[in-house]
């Protein structure tokens, strides 16, 4: 009777664990293909906004000059940054 019983809860262990393992199973696999879908299906590539670069303006050029030189090229810019972010 003993041994009937012992062998009975050897048997329920090894369903419980294999089951367990399936679950584990599962859960991994669906994981790994929810991750791997975008890039079997290709959807996850970076695409440009635009084909070609614009060439600026002549007024545009001007414009940018103008101001990278009354900036010291954005280095006041960034001193007024790092002394607000600091509270000087």
């Amino acid at each position: 009777m003993k041994d009937a019983a012992r062998l009975r809860r050897r048997c329920c262990k090894l369903i419980g664990a294999f089951a367990m393992k399936q679950w584990k199973v599962a859960l991994s696999l669906a994981i790994l293909g929810a991750i791997a879908a975008p890039f079997v299906t290709h959807t996850v590539t970076m695409r440009p906004a635009t084909e070609t670069w614009i060439p600026l303006t002549q007024d545009e050029k001007e414009r940018i000059s103008a101001e990278m030189s009354k900036t010291s090229n954005c280095r006041t810019l960034s001193e007024q940054f790092d002394a607000k972010k600091h509270g000087y």
